[in-house]
């Protein structure tokens, strides 16, 4: 049962750890209405790369992400499909960037995020 609600655009930074571990912004990303996202700005470098990432999951009708099963042991996971619809879809896709392309998607409280 999908929990279905407008929900107002967000701006997140999109992050990347380097070999140090500490994060670096490659980037901004727009998640509107029904989780599209829109790719506000990029390192030049990587522009390319982060469009397909981007045209990919606009692509995808519902998005599937690993979520740890009720009672289950710590090493198990199961998975949740959340529909373009449902207002769980931006929460839903700042964890399969995480999971699926090991990039962090950080909501910036400001509207808005400076790429250096």
């Amino acid at each position: 049962m999908s929990a279905h609600a407008t929900q107002a655009a967000m701006t997140c930074r999109i992050e990347q750890s380097g070999d140090d571990e500490v994060p670096t912004v490659i980037g901004t990303l727009l998640i509107g209405e029904a989780g599209k996202l829109t790719l506000v700005d990029a390192l030049e470098l990587l522009r390319p790369a982060l469009q397909d990432i981007v045209d990919s999951v606009n692509g995808e009708p519902t998005i599937r992400i690993k979520v740890p099963p009720p009672g289950a042991e710590p090493s198990g996971f199961g998975r949740l499909t959340v529909p373009r619809d449902d207002n769980r879809i931006a929460a839903a896709i700042v964890d399969y960037f995480e999971q699926r392309f090991d990039l962090r998607l950080v909501p910036d409280s400001h509207g808005r995020s400076e790429i250096p």
